[in-house]
C-alpha cells in the first residue's frame, strides 16, 4: 500500500487479504477498456538504463515496468507518467539462453552490480532492482500464470 502512496496515488485502500485474496475471489486486475492504437509504441530492443546501449530501448532510472495479463507492457517514469505502452506480441523477440523466443519487453539490461529483490509482503509479483542501495527499476508482473 505504501508503494502506491509513494507513487502518487491518493485514493488507496487496504484490502483484507491483500492482492492475492482479490485475485482468488475472481476480481479483475486489468482494465477491459480498449486503448487507442495511436498510443502503442513498437520496440525492437530490450529495456536498458544505459544511455550508451544503442541496441536497447532506454528508460530512466527509477522506472516501473508493468506486465499486464492482457499482453500489454506499460513503462512509467518515477513520477508515474507513462513512457511506453507496448503490445508484447508486436514487439521484437529474441532467443534466450534456454532457446525460448521471448519478446524484448521481458528483457532488461541492468548495470553490473545490480541486486534483485522479489516477492516481499503482498506484492509477490513485484521485483525491485537496486544498485548501491537505490532502487533503479521495479517490475510488476500481472501475468495469468502467477495465479494458477
Amino acid at each position: 500500500m505504501q508503494i502506491l502512496i509513494n507513487a502518487g496515488y491518493d485514493n488507496v485502500l487496504e484490502l483484507d487479504g491483500g492482492f492475492d485474496a482479490w485475485v482468488k475471489a475472481g476480481y479483475s486486475i486489468a482494465s477491459k477498456q480498449p486503448i487507442a492504437d495511436g498510443k502503442f509504441t513498437s520496440i525492437t530492443g530490450h529495456f536498458t538504463l544505459d544511455t550508451k546501449d544503442t541496441a536497447g530501448t532506454l528508460i530512466p532510472y527509477g522506472s516501473v515496468i508493468y506486465h499486464w495479463r492482457n499482453g500489454i507492457t506499460e513503462v512509467r517514469r518515477p513520477d508515474n507518467a507513462r513512457i511506453l505502452l507496448v503490445r508484447d506480441a508486436e514487439a521484437a523477440s529474441v532467443l534466450t539462453a534456454s532457446g525460448k523466443s521471448t519478446p524484448v519487453t521481458f528483457i532488461y539490461k541492468l548495470p553490473q552490480g545490480t541486486i534483485a529483490f522479489s516477492g516481499e509482503g503482498n506484492l509477490k509479483n513485484e521485483t525491485r532492482f537496486s544498485l548501491n542501495g537505490a532502487v533503479i527499476l521495479t517490475v510488476i508482473s500481472m501475468l495469468q500464470e502467477l495465479y494458477e
